[in-house]
């Protein structure tokens, strides 16, 4: 479930939003296709490295305005880059992926809002300093 229904009070309501998998697998698979974009020199040269996620939380905000809206998603993952030989923590961090959508029917919007707010946080994670310097080290004293 990506959000349920609200009634006009903020009260959840049946009904609702529903992703065709789960959503823990939908960003598994873009951090996926994150890793392959580094360079080989990040990537290729420690294969001994696995990055593991915790989805954290997906959450929302409407807001209206007079004319049109604007609704936000956030989706938060905790990353840990572990040394399968040695166990070590190489990397830990939390990242948020934020995105938004103001125009189309509901579904399109909710849509749009999620892969943008997917694309974000993999961008975060894939150009993030600490990570490529982690990566980098990593890759040196294998």
């Amino acid at each position: 479930m990506i959000l349920n229904q609200m009634n006009a009070n903020g009260q959840t309501t049946t009904g609702g939003w529903q992703a065709e998998k789960d959503l823990a697998l939908i960003v598994q698979d873009a951090l996926a296709a994150g890793a392959a974009r580094l360079s080989p020199g990040d990537a290729s040269e420690t294969p001994f490295l696995e990055l593991e996620g915790e989805l954290t939380d997906v959450s929302h905000r409407a807001v209206a305005g007079w004319s049109r809206g604007t609704f936000t998603m956030q989706i938060q993952v905790r990353l840990t880059l572990r040394n399968r030989r040695t166990g070590e923590i190489v990397y830990r961090d939390t990242l948020t992926g934020e995105g938004s959508a103001s125009s189309g029917a509901d579904a399109a919007i909710i849509q749009t809002a999620f892969n943008n707010a997917l694309t974000n946080l993999v961008d975060r994670t894939f150009n993030d300093e600490y990570l490529r310097q982690q990566l980098s080290r990593a890759a040196s004293s294998s």
